[in-house]
């Protein structure tokens, strides 16, 4: 029977599980415990929750391996712990480990699948990865993805290898339990288009080279651009504001929400998360304009992430008000 133990493991200790004609039964059950374990990061799945159509047509032959996953991928499983309820980056992030077994290599990466999103919704993004050339190279329509990040791959630069190292965490934990914080992107948005390591000739070149300035003539189209991205690159300086003073507040309010939350979910294992920490982004760095719409776009779903726990923060610090008045009246 093929077993799903890739999951607990570092790839050079597995052998990667996939389909062949003639596969029993049990090796069919093995092929798909161990493309849900994959595809979902590493959950416990119910037997409720299965996707029992997909399954059956799978093991009748209907659906090659690639298929069952595609099928996963566009679940109300997946959506729900992938994307209805995680910021965008952070789920753009774990679509590549999930579907393609590593990190985004660079911010263009994430910034396309953005695009995706905003233009033709969750599915049609989830299909820009099963569809792509490099999953048809690396799994081909029969082998269960893999986490394949730590292993140098050809054409991968050392931002995309640190990033991997980055995203992938302990194989014993699920990417539901690591939370909803991303784990990259910022490294991506400072280092785009993305991470080329300069040379000591090409560091001393800038350094010594003439320190000389021509005002050039800007043509009017030019000028209006200039214009749209000095626009843009403020409503970036003012979210970064925004950012530093939702996260004031949620640290001056975390010390009452945290008696809160212990009094709220005494018992319980889940608690929310109100630690979420994002160093504001230096925009000098940035000289595209589609890099820096990126950065809005990213900035705006940390402001959301901010707020909402922030909120969250607030109704706990109200319950360790009351409990701590109630200890008042007692008391006096």
């Amino acid at each position: 029977m093929v077993e799903p133990v890739f999951i607990l493991f570092p790839k050079q200790m597995f052998t990667p599980v996939e389909w062949y004609p003639g596969a029993s039964e049990g090796d069919l059950d093995g092929i798909i415990r161990a493309t849900y374990r994959y595809v979902l990061g590493n959950a416990h799945v119910m037997e409720s929750e299965r996707l029992t159509v997909p399954e059956s047509q799978f093991r009748r032959g209907e659906l090659s391996v690639r298929e069952f996953v595609r099928a996963i991928a566009k679940s109300e499983l997946y959506r729900s712990r992938f994307f209805d309820n995680c910021p965008r980056y952070r789920g753009t992030e774990l679509n590549f480990k999930h579907l393609l077994g590593r990190a985004p290599h660079d911010y263009t990466e994430t910034f396309h699948h953005s695009q995706v999103l905003d233009s033709e919704g969750f599915e049609a993004d989830i299909d820009t990865y099963i569809d792509s050339d490099e999953y048809m190279e690396v799994f081909g329509e029969d082998t269960v993805p893999f986490w394949r990040g730590d292993q140098s791959q050809v054409g991968q630069n050392l931002l995309g290898f640190i990033n991997s190292n980055q995203i992938q965490g302990s194989y014993s934990t699920s990417d539901k339990a690591i939370g909803s914080d991303a784990k990259v992107a910022t490294a991506l948005m400072r280092k785009s288009p993305l991470g080329k390591v300069k040379t000591i000739e090409e560091i001393l070149k800038e350094v010594f080279r003439p320190k000389t300035f021509i005002s050039p003539v800007i043509p009017e189209a030019s000028q209006v651009k200039t214009t749209e991205f000095e626009t843009l690159k403020q409503e970036c300086q003012e979210q970064n504001a925004l950012i530093a003073k939702l996260q004031a507040q949620l640290a001056e309010l975390r010390p009452a929400a945290a008696l809160g939350i212990a009094v709220f979910s005494s018992g319980q294992s889940d608690t929310p998360s109100l630690s979420t920490t994002v160093e504001p982004v230096e925009l000098d760095e940035i000289n595209s304009y589609t890099e820096l719409q990126g950065c809005r776009d990213q900035q705006q779903d940390v402001i959301e992430t901010l707020q909402s726990q922030l909120a969250d923060a607030r109704r706990y610090a109200a319950v360790a008000g009351g409990r701590l008045n109630r200890w008042r009246y007692r008391s006096f």
